[in-house]
């Protein structure tokens, strides 16, 4: 804390300034409770003073949490293409996981402007790829065994 008549450092209990004898600034911290908020969480302010020193008092703003937006389509075409990859050794039905993640992915990719989850609709969209590349070539792997056995 600092003197408000000269400007000198106070430590905290001091009562009088040492340099020129002025008595010493009592803090004030007032909290200012705004209610209501659907963002607030129980007794919890949104905007509060905080005190600094007695000279420099300032409001701090603190923003609501925003809602936690998340693509369903994003999100399914990623676990469609992560079970049309890994469903590799079932020959004939990894294709069905990796069709509907390309579905899933398109229809997703769509909704990235309001949603969000660009990132699951691409990476959704490469794993459904490599499935159906897969499953290409088991599909080949099976005709070679049936052609050559």
């Amino acid at each position: 804390m600092f003197c408000d008549r000269c400007g000198s450092y106070l430590a905290d209990g001091q009562s009088y300034c040492n340099n020129c004898g002025a008595p010493a600034p009592v803090p004030q911290a007032v909290p200012v409770l705004s209610q209501g908020s659907p963002y607030q969480a129980a007794g919890q302010p949104l905007v509060q003073s905080v005190e600094v020193d007695s000279r420099f008092a300032q409001k701090v703003q603190i923003e609501p949490p925003k809602k936690y937006i998340i693509n369903p389509l994003g999100r399914a075409s990623l676990i469609c293409g992560i079970l049309g990859v890994a469903t590799t050794w079932a020959y004939l039905t990894n294709i069905v996981p990796a069709i509907l993640g390309i579905c899933f992915s398109l229809a997703g990719m769509k909704k990235t402007k309001e949603l969000g989850g660009r990132g699951n609709c691409i990476a959704g969209l490469i794993l459904s790829c490599s499935g159906i590349l897969l499953w290409i070539i088991a599909l080949i792997s099976i005709i070679y065994q049936l052609t050559f056995d």
